[in-house]
């Protein structure tokens, strides 16, 4: 299973580079992207089996680009990581529209967008993987990350009907949902401008926790790439893979409190016929 080709978006830090490395440890052939690609060039060096590309997923012409340059390069793509994202901290009140459109943009239009680009290879050529990057907050609603977790919330969907929509095609697709890691994601996250002293004690205890060193963990990245990297040489590979203890146990807890509410209210909701 060497020398697979890998398209990964948003390698700058965090989770895309960890994954990037460890696809190139392994013999593989990547193509990293982020926004400022010279960031990668340094983390990654060069090598004939890499291609660093500046691509920002909010710019359709860019990744139009990108993926071309990386056919011409390496001729396919095996598997597609849609990781670019962004964090935001905010209560519902405190976001504007603006910055709740702007997250939405990156963390479910441009995923949208890059996969678009990148399918018509990989339905010609009947084989594929395709990892969504989500999120344990894809599972289970947070204070102070309502829409954050929309979007992960919507990239969980987005993962289900895209599976059966290219299924017959040969394509695989995975929802990673990522646990905590020391990666300076809550540093990056952006944060809602207004605050409301209301929500001192949801929103704002979000805020600060992002702001205090170590508070959602500082892990390792590096096994969860190697996790994910262990899912992209199965031949069946799971629709929803939690990665790490804390996002198994909100995937679990999800689960139960779903059920529990179905069997609870079962008669009701049967009653509307």
């Amino acid at each position: 299973m060497s020398g697979r080709n890998w398209f990964i978006t948003g390698c700058s830090r965090g989770f895309g580079l960890a994954l990037a490395r460890t696809a190139l440890d392994h013999g593989d052939h990547v193509i990293a992207c982020a926004r400022r690609a010279e960031d990668v060039q340094w983390a990654l060096g060069e090598g004939n089996n890499i291609l660093v590309l500046d691509l920002d997923v909010t710019r359709e012409e860019q990744i139009e680009a990108g993926v071309e340059t990386a056919l011409a390069k390496f001729g396919h793509i095996d598997i597609l990581v849609n990781n670019a994202g962004h964090g935001l901290i905010g209560a519902i009140e405190e976001t504007s529209t603006d910055e709740a459109r702007a997250i939405f943009d990156v963390n479910v239009i441009g995923l949208i967008a890059v996969t678009r680009a990148v399918l018509p290879s990989m339905r010609q050529r009947g084989k594929g993987h395709i990892l969504n990057i989500s999120s344990a907050g894809g599972y289970t609603g947070s204070p102070g990350w309502a829409v954050y977790g929309a979007t992960k919330w919507a990239v969980e969907g987005l993962t289900e009907s895209m599976a059966m929509e290219l299924a017959e095609f040969g394509i695989k697709v995975t929802a990673i949902a990522l646990d905590s890691y020391g990666t300076g994601f809550m540093k990056a996250a952006w944060r809602a401008k207004a605050e409301i002293g209301a929500y001192a004690k949801t929103a704002g205890r979000a805020r600060a926790m992002a702001e205090t060193p170590g508070a959602y963990g500082q892990k390792d990245i590096g096994p969860a790439a190697e996790v994910v990297y262990r899912v992209t040489l199965e031949e069946d590979p799971p629709l929803n893979l939690p990665v790490g203890q804390f996002a198994l146990k909100i995937g679990q807890s999800a689960a139960s409190r779903f059920g529990r509410d179905l069997d609870r209210w079962a008669s009701l909701s049967a009653g509307a016929g």
